[in-house]
């Protein structure tokens, strides 16, 4: 397994009270095809087993690290996820969903093909892909 100090990606993953729902929002992500990743699982305060069911994950995995902070809702929680962040890019995982197994490598290749433009941002939506340039 290659971790990097440096990812590609940082998939920030914030939760709060959705230790069920969990397991499938990180097994999407290990399932990746793309590998050059880390995953941040930040806790906004969970009074449930949040802990517990990511702890084994943790462990065995360095790319995978978990957060937490008392509850300051979800943008400061992204915000907690962003700092402690050390991929070149930067994606958002809401723990109630899952990635398809190539998100992330799609995601890649869409950076590739306009990574002539200085800063740049590629976001979802439901409806449709949006590139942000500044």
């Amino acid at each position: 397994m290659k971790f990097s100090i440096q990812p590609e990606i940082s998939v920030i993953l914030p939760t709060f009270n959705r230790a069920r729902l969990l397991d499938t929002a990180i097994q999407s992500v290990l399932g990746q095809t793309f590998t050059d990743w880390e995953l941040l699982v930040v806790d906004d305060g969970s009074s449930d087993n949040t802990f517990d069911l990511v702890n084994p994950y943790i462990t065995e995995n360095p790319r995978i690290r978990y957060l937490r902070h008392c509850n300051r809702k979800l943008n400061n929680t992204r915000n907690a996820g962003i700092q402690a962040a050390f991929g070149r890019y930067i994606t958002f995982l809401d723990s109630d969903d899952s990635y398809t197994p190539d998100h992330l490598e799609s995601r890649c290749s869409r950076k590739l093909k306009i990574s002539q433009f200085r800063k740049l941002a590629i976001t979802q939506a439901a409806a449709s892909d949006y590139v942000i340039l500044q």
